[in-house]
């Protein structure tokens, strides 16, 4: 189940005003996946995937936006999600350990 657009821990207005934003440029599945895959947890490498696969998905919904302008803007937002989740997302994620060991 996604949050919304930031960590669980911040402020519910933030998040909601976060995820409002968001709505203009990104399709909601993109934080909801990420949502999804930090909730499955896993180790780093998993994480860094996570990570990867939500700047893919918000770089693709940014591509598909009507006008240049919606696009540049999406483009640098989604670089800046991807910077902050990959500067601060390892407090948020389930990190578990690796039972195949």
């Amino acid at each position: 189940m996604s949050n919304g657009v930031g960590p669980a821990w911040a402020p519910a207005g933030l998040r909601q005003a976060l995820t409002w934003v968001s709505g203009f440029f990104f399709n909601s599945a993109s934080w909801a996946r990420h949502d999804e895959g930090y909730a499955a947890g896993g180790d780093a490498a998993r994480r860094a995937y996570c990570d990867l696969q939500f700047l893919q998905a918000m770089l693709g919904d940014a591509a598909e936006l009507p006008a240049p302008w919606r696009m540049a803007i999406g483009c640098v937002l989604a670089w800046i999600f991807w910077l902050a989740v990959r500067a601060f997302g390892w407090a948020a994620f389930r990190f578990t350990a690796d039972v195949a060991r």
